[in-house]
């Protein structure tokens, strides 16, 4: 009965070595347990490197997000990543607090197109990474299901002083090793749910986001450390989801391309939320091609 017992055990941690007690009770409640409910109204939420910060959520999803339990891993990464922009940008003095670093990205928006400023994001990306580190992440995480499940959670860990509060969920995915082999889309626990993103709550930029974080971070994910990555931002909750196992569409293609200005968007000022973000590429071909399937798909229901 024991070795059935023990049997079992294995086979379900094999599933989901996160929730199956194959890692600690904290490790496990901080990556988010199955069903976990979203967030309550005003609820306190530890987040980061071993619950080191703390996130209280507003009544609405229109209440700003109160940041100041931010932990120190938090500060000392968010510092890191500042400096790294700043010396991209020539500037002399470092953002001290998120609200500056913020500031510092609209100036990068500013002063860059989309391919630009997606330049400027792989640039840092490359600069805060020891040299050889594509390498070495290759070796370790191959896109496999442990790949992918294992920087599920190391994003839940390591990307929070960015995103605020996050937590792994399932995905059905196509592009993991084990997928293409069998030739069928594979189910794991590689998608991380940000609750509300803590940079696109801030800057108020659907450029912003897709220019130096969505396409940017995809790209770095699958061309530079080989391990697909798909990131869709929801700008009605203002949530985003990273899956990886999955590569993502082209940049003309994705849907999000097309995007209005958000309300809080200070460079989208008489824009118009109606309208797709000006400063997002390939907006014009997209609903071009856009209009040509709608017309497509109306000769065919009409003959």
């Amino acid at each position: 009965m024991r070795a059935a017992a023990r049997a079992q055990a294995r086979a379900a941690e094999a599933e989901d070595p996160i929730h199956s007690g194959a890692w600690p009770r904290r490790v496990r409640r901080l990556a988010g347990e199955p069903g976990e409910p979203p967030h309550a109204p005003h609820a306190e939420v530890r987040y980061s490197l071993f619950g080191g910060s703390v996130a209280r959520f507003g009544a609405t999803v229109e209440d700003k997000v109160d940041y100041s339990g931010e932990g120190a891993f938090d500060k000392f990464f968010l510092q890191f990543f500042a400096r790294a922009m700043a010396e991209r940008m020539g500037e002399k003095d470092v953002p001290e607090s998120f609200d500056d670093f913020v500031e510092l990205s609209r100036k990068v928006v500013a002063r860059f197109d989309a391919k630009g400023c997606g330049e400027m994001t792989l640039g840092i990306l490359r600069d805060v990474m020891p040299p050889g580190t594509p390498t070495v992440f290759r070796f370790l995480f191959p896109p496999s299901k442990f790949g992918c499940e294992a920087n599920a959670w190391v994003t839940t860990q390591f990307f929070s002083f960015l995103v605020g509060p996050s937590s792994v969920t399932e995905a059905t995915v196509n592009d993991t090793v084990e997928a293409k082999r069998e030739g069928r889309p594979q189910t794991i626990r590689s998608r991380v749910h940000v609750t509300k993103c803590r940079w696109l709550e801030q800057s108020g930029c659907v450029a912003s986001c897709q220019s130096m974080c969505k396409h940017p971070t995809q790209d770095f994910f699958n061309n530079e450390f080989g391990l697909p990555l798909t990131m869709n931002p929801n700008y009605e909750t203002l949530s985003c989801e990273l899956v990886f196992g999955q590569s993502p569409p082209s940049q003309e293609e994705d849907i999000a391309s097309a995007e209005g200005c958000l309300s809080s968007c200070n460079t989208g000022v008489g824009v118009g939320t109606d309208a797709p973000c000006h400063q997002l590429p390939n907006t014009a071909a997209y609903l071009a091609r856009l209009e040509e399937a709608r017309a497509v798909r109306d000769e065919q229901e009409s003959a």
